[in-house]
């Protein structure tokens, strides 16, 4: 059910109190999905500010964002930006660099053990302070600095800031065998070396991989699940790990870059995880993939998901396209609220649906139809912001101006994302914003392989309907991946940056800006005041080639119902027209509405040869209302003919002796006569005579 419109002012209003109620007494996350413009961040400061002044002990505030620039945008609350390491505030910068590419715990191994500048290092200083910190959001993953913190805000929410994908070669794996003394260790090591030999040209992972490992050991002698046993057992603690014993105190960099790779404990248990599953006979989606000669490892922050999940910590995430089974996925049992009010008012929304313009096919006059396209788009004398994709910016660019369109501004995709400086601007989506899949599907990967249901990493098409605000429906195709979690990863990935760019406008504050999208994708949080189809569509678009079988199937279908047909079925439309039979099928609906007929479904039973029936149904064309025949023109009185002429043959009589039809009568073999009886009898008493 759609909930009712409130108005802008009411919205605003109503923020500053979720955010003081929840920083008071709330528990788990709180999500407010307002629209850009909507004064989310203004407002959650005012509900901040009240909670702080009269809460009897407030506690810590921390802001996050994706960028440390953002801090300028809520002014109101005392802030203490908080800075990542760097060469400016780290004396052992480039070691910690080599340390975390390598798997290593910077703060155990380097800060706690080896640097020489702890005591004074300025950016362990910087968490000592009491204070209310802002801070970009990768730093969130050192959790000890804000796991005591009243509050955590959340300015958008990035669900990559929670993985990370890690690839090892060859000499990787071989530095780590040649650091550990355990054999079993070193034959599982060996086999992996093995497989990325044979993994250039495919990708093995799963239980393929579990497959051809187990096959590994048995041509050494081995039983895999032993040698990942013993191997688990021999695995140094994380103390041990960070302790690197015999590594020199007074280390250079190139020492440091000389240390091997510090994930053998993640890989051999995940082998052991992933092993026990695969024995056990359950489908998984593995974190381990052997492919392109690489050992690629999709990895989540577990211990910043735990703190993130945490219930008795208040969360707040200021997200408008903030996807909510994405959100539930990734933290299942902690409470969650969100709050997305559907405010009156906005921008007009202009959708245009024949044509999606992926950067892929732009070659030659279609890219030309584009730029035109594009240009017919712009409405004079109105500050104009163009999105479209980073390839295809600066070409547009010179083409609108080379149309007299100098003044637009052309931006790309991810470059808007917080930005102020479009407001009042008419915003045109000139491209569909299309992710790049593989790299979604090893995001998806490292989110969700623990869980216990397997990805489902098929892309499929699904139809979603477009209504306008006349009510006119439109049938749209939108790709799509067949599992839920991935769907939303991509809504997250796709969708929310369109929303994101078509808003830059703020059209709530500046209603009469127009908001433009060339394609045919929904956007439901931009329901479209008109659905069009653009102009100049080619005959050989998909969109003329659909339009034109339309008028060819309704023609057919009222040739048919005019020649006394009620009711008219695909087989007879694909002999008429020539068309296929999917082709039929796929505009059955379009040609009922354009001729006011009915579709419904008949059905009908055969029975089978050999025992049992079968039943079909097929979708039909139905005349509306009674009907009956036009009037024919009177028949002929048939000429007089004279006695003894047999009529038996001809036409002119419309009457005649209509006989029943007498079928014979099927005999029980149970019931015979008398006399067949006798018969049977004396026959079977003459055969036992010749028996004997």
């Amino acid at each position: 059910v759609q909930q009712p419109a409130v108005s802008l002012v009411d919205a605003r209003a109503q923020i500053a109190g979720l955010v003081t109620d929840h920083a008071a007494a709330g528990a788990g996350i709180l999500v407010l999905a307002h629209p850009p413009g909507a004064g989310k961040g203004h407002n959650t400061v005012t509900g901040l500010k009240t909670y702080l002044q009269t809460h009897p002990t407030p506690g810590q505030i921390v802001w996050t964002a994706l960028r440390k620039e953002q801090i300028l945008d809520q002014s109101g609350l005392e802030l203490t930006l908080l800075h990542g390491r760097s060469g400016q505030n780290c004396r052992k910068f480039a070691e910690a660099q080599v340390l975390t590419r390598r798997g290593y715990s910077v703060r155990q191994t380097l800060c706690q053990r080896r640097c020489p500048f702890v005591e004074s290092c300025a950016y362990l200083r910087q968490f000592k302070q009491d204070s209310d910190f802002f801070a970009p959001q990768p730093l969130l993953l050192a959790t000890r600095w804000w796991q005591d913190a009243a509050v955590i805000v959340l300015d958008e929410f990035d669900p990559a800031q929670l993985i990370r994908s890690v690839q090892l070669d060859s000499a990787d794996l071989a530095r780590v065998a040649q650091h550990s003394d355990s054999v079993h260790v070193q034959f599982l090591l060996r086999w992996l070396s093995v497989l990325l030999g044979s993994a250039i040209d495919r990708a093995i992972t799963g239980a393929i991989l579990l497959t051809e490992l187990e096959d590994c050991a048995q041509t050494d002698g081995l039983h895999l699940g032993a040698t990942l046993h013993e191997a688990s057992d021999a695995l140094p603690t994380q103390e041990d790990s960070a302790t690197l014993a015999g590594f020199p105190r007074g280390a250079t960099l190139a020492d440091y870059e000389a240390l091997p790779v510090n994930y053998l404990s993640t890989i051999i248990t995940q082998l052991e995880v992933e092993y026990m599953r695969y024995q056990a006979g359950q489908l998984f989606t593995s974190r381990l993939e052997l492919s392109n000669g690489r050992l690629w490892l999709y990895l989540r922050a577990e211990h910043l998901i735990a703190q993130l999940a945490r219930p008795e910590q208040p969360k707040l995430i200021l997200d408008a396209t903030v996807s909510e089974p994405l959100l539930r996925a990734l933290f299942p049992a902690t409470p969650l609220r969100i709050e997305r009010p559907r405010i009156v008012g906005g921008a007009r929304v202009i959708q245009v649906v024949t044509r999606d313009w992926a950067k892929s096919t732009l070659h030659g006059a279609r890219r030309e139809q584009w730029y035109d396209e594009v240009a017919r788009s712009v409405r004079p004398e109105r500050p104009t912001l163009v999105v479209c994709t980073k390839a295809c910016e600066e070409d547009l660019r010179a083409a609108l101006a080379s149309r007299g369109h100098a003044t637009v501004e052309v931006a790309h995709y991810g470059a808007l994302r917080g930005s102020n400086s479009y407001k009042g601007f008419d915003v045109i989506l000139s491209q569909v914003y299309n992710p790049n899949m593989e790299i979604l599907i090893k995001e998806g990967r490292a989110l969700f392989a623990g869980d216990g249901a397997p990805l489902d990493e098929r892309l499929i098409t699904t139809e979603r309907t477009l209504t306008d605000a006349a009510g006119i429906n439109w049938v749209v195709q939108v790709p799509t991946f067949a599992d839920y979690r991935l769907a939303a990863l991509l809504e997250q990935r796709r969708e929310s940056e369109l929303v994101q760019a078509a808003l830059r406008g703020r059209p709530f504050d500046h209603p009469e800006t127009q908001i433009t999208l060339l394609f045919g994708l929904p956007l439901p949080q931009l329901p479209p005041t008109t659905v069009c189809e653009g102009e100049g569509a080619a005959p050989t678009s998909n969109t003329s080639r659909a339009a034109a079988a339309r008028a060819a199937l309704a023609g057919a279908a009222q040739e048919l119902l005019d020649s006394g047909k009620r009711l008219v079925s695909v087989e007879q439309l694909a002999a008429t027209t020539g068309q296929s039979v999917v082709t039929v099928r796929k505009h059955m609906a379009a040609v009922a509405g354009r001729l006011g007929l009915r579709l419904v479904l008949q059905r009908r039973m055969v029975a089978l040869p050999q025992g049992g029936q079968r039943h079909y149904e097929r979708t039909m064309l139905m005349r509306c209302g009674r009907w009956a025949p036009p009037a024919e023109e009177p028949v002929e009185k048939p000429r007089e003919v004279a006695e003894g002429i047999d009529h038996a043959h001809k036409e002119y009589l419309i009457t005649r002796v209509i006989y029943p039809l007498v079928r014979p009568a099927r005999r029980n073999k149970l019931y015979r006569s008398a006399a067949e009886q006798a018969l049977q009898l004396r026959r079977k008493r003459r055969l036992l005579r010749l028996r004997q």
